[in-house]
C-alpha cells in the first residue's frame, strides 16, 4: 500500500491541538493582562494551542476598524490560527445576537470564534418523572 493521505477537498488535515488567539479590546489597559490569562486558560483547558494574544484599546471604535482585529482576520484567512477566544460578545462591541451572528460567518469559513462569558447557556432539558 501506498503512504496514507489526509486531505479534504484538497486540503491538507490538520492534526494536533488547534492554533489559537486571544482577543482583548478594552480602553482599561490594566485590564488586559488579567482577561488575556483568563482567555488563555480557557483555551488550554480545551487543548487548544495559543498562538499569540492580541490587545488593543479601542472599545468605542467599530471592529472592523480596530488594527488589532484585522491582524487577528489575517491570522484567520491565512491559517496560522482557527479558532478565535475572546472575554466576552461586548470585546467586539457586540451584543449577544450580533455575536451569535459573527459566529456563523466563522463557522461559514470553517473557524470558530468563542466568548468565555458573557452567553447565555443552554441547560440541557428536564428529565421527566
Amino acid at each position: 500500500m501506498g503512504g496514507s493521505r489526509c486531505n479534504l477537498d484538497g486540503q491538507s488535515c490538520r492534526h494536533g491541538p488547534l492554533p489559537t488567539v486571544v482577543y482583548i479590546c478594552a480602553d482599561d489597559e490594566s485590564t488586559h493582562d488579567g482577561q488575556a490569562q483568563h482567555c488563555s486558560s480557557f483555551a488550554r483547558n480545551r487543548a487548544w494551542n495559543v498562538v499569540d494574544v492580541v490587545a488593543e484599546n479601542g472599545e468605542g471604535v467599530s471592529v472592523d476598524q480596530r488594527p488589532g482585529w484585522t491582524d487577528v482576520m489575517s491570522k484567520c484567512s491565512d491559517g496560522r490560527s482557527v479558532i478565535v477566544v475572546v472575554p466576552h460578545p461586548a470585546a467586539l462591541g457586540m451584543n449577544v445576537e450580533d455575536f451569535q451572528t459573527l459566529q456563523s460567518v466563522f463557522r461559514e469559513k470553517e473557524k470558530v470564534l468563542v466568548a468565555v462569558s458573557g452567553l447565555p447557556t443552554h441547560s440541557a432539558p428536564a428529565r421527566r418523572r
